[in-house]
């Protein structure tokens, strides 16, 4: 058998699906998103009402099962649509430490880590959910060099999806950790928009540069942006990892003995009044 082209690499690249059997179920989207939030969608709002509302407020009471010592510490509710800052503080920290496993493995991996920006053409709303999904299917194909061996990651690579908005569009891009990319002029190609490097990472700041971008909040410039990115990110996966790594076990020696909430807003008038509410009071993000 020959060769392929570039060209026929791209030729066979655009077609009309992509199949690839490192996205099995387990990594797809667990619902589907909501368009509106009417009062048809109360179930919703009033769910995101008693999460965002009461993050940071509500709080838990620790044993220490060692020396008995007892703490409480506040909950927070690490929506991605959460304009608390310590709550985004939380998220960066709870990034962290979960996916230590897999940062430690990227920078064993790379000898000098670096960042690209995939980027995407600006679309008009609502976001599209089910197309979001297909580009990081699309980009983590591009990188896997077991699929190919002609282009892609020279390395292991992370993956994470930022959906910046403005008042009428909504533009959608990825940044990539890798530690360099095989035919980036055929990458560029197959993935039909411009490529960035961004910018060399220190090994020490690779965790935070990685993590950032799972608790970073975009700037809504209105309201119906902040909903339509509520809707679509809602247990969508935008934060991806090809890494061979050994999970890492920390048992605790604490456990739960008491948990503090508050009461949730019942009416959807008054759902609608406190996001209006908490939109001013916290800003808009960014």
């Amino acid at each position: 058998m020959g060769y392929l082209s570039d060209s026929d690499y791209v030729l066979q690249y655009n077609q009309p699906s992509v199949n690839s059997d490192d996205f099995d179920a387990q990594n797809r989207a667990l619902s589907s998103p909501f368009r509106n939030f009417t009062f048809e969608d109360y179930p919703t709002l009033h769910k995101l009402h008693k999460k965002l509302s009461n993050c940071g407020i509500d709080y838990v009471t620790l044993l220490n099962k060692i020396n008995f010592e007892e703490i409480s510490i506040p909950l927070f509710c690490d929506n991605r649509v959460c304009l608390n800052p310590k709550c985004q503080t939380h998220r960066l920290y709870k990034f962290m430490k979960e996916h230590r496993a897999q940062i430690n493995a990227l920078n064993k991996n790379m000898i000098s880590p670096k960042g690209w920006v995939f980027t995407d053409s600006r679309k008009s709303y609502p976001i599209d959910r089910f197309y979001c999904q297909e580009r990081l299917k699309e980009l983590c194909y591009l990188l896997s060099k077991n699929k190919h061996l002609k282009f892609g990651s020279n390395s292991m690579f992370s993956v994470h999806m930022e959906i910046k908005l403005h008042k009428d569009s909504w533009y959608l891009h990825f940044h990539v950790v890798s530690g360099g990319i095989t035919n980036l002029r055929l990458v560029r190609k197959m993935w039909g928009k411009q490529i960035f490097y961004e910018d060399a990472i220190n090994p020490i700041d690779l965790g935070y540069y990685v993590s950032k971008y799972a608790s970073k909040v975009p700037k809504f410039p209105n309201k119906l942006s902040y909903l339509e990115y509520m809707s679509c990110t809602y247990k969508l996966q935008m934060h991806r990892f090809n890494c061979e790594f050994t999970p890492v076990i920390n048992p605790s020696n604490w456990v739960v003995i008491k948990r503090n909430s508050q009461n949730s807003t019942d009416t959807f008038y008054e759902l609608d009044m406190w996001l209006n509410k908490y939109l001013n009071d916290y800003g808009f993000g960014g």
